[in-house]
């Protein structure tokens, strides 16, 4: 009996920090830098959902800021069909997700969607 084959996401390492700790530093990102840095997330979850992924844990410190370029969103899990060793426990850390950003069919434990992910990215935008 063949073992399935485990899937892995790999991205780049993006020096410059996230937006969390760049809120941490100091106070409310100016609203045109939000803005922009917003739009720059819609994009990556834009190619996100084309591809199948939901990301289901959007927040401030999951976009991430480097020192030059495009904001990139950190922590894409598998999309649905895709089983992996970790399904298990993804599973179990459902509700370990930032509650602030959830949706709340996410706190429901619903099945979730690409609007799941625009609902915390607009929490995420208040947020700045």
């Amino acid at each position: 009996m063949r073992k399935a084959a485990s899937v892995y996401l790999v991205m780049e390492l993006v020096p410059g920090g996230s937006v969390a700790e760049r809120l941490v530093q100091g106070s409310r990102l100016d609203w045109h830098e939000a803005t922009r840095i917003l739009i720059e997330a819609c994009r990556g979850l834009s190619a996100a959902h084309a591809a199948g992924l939901i990301h289901r844990d959007v927040k401030p410190g999951n976009i991430l800021l480097p020192a030059a370029g495009q904001a990139k969103l950190a922590e894409l899990r598998p999309g649905p069909g895709v089983r992996s060793d970790r399904d298990a426990v993804q599973r179990r850390r459902q509700y370990s997700r930032t509650p602030d950003y959830m949706s709340p069919e996410q706190c429901l434990g619903e099945d979730v969607d690409a609007a799941t992910d625009l609902y915390a990215l607009g929490a995420t935008y208040c947020h700045c």
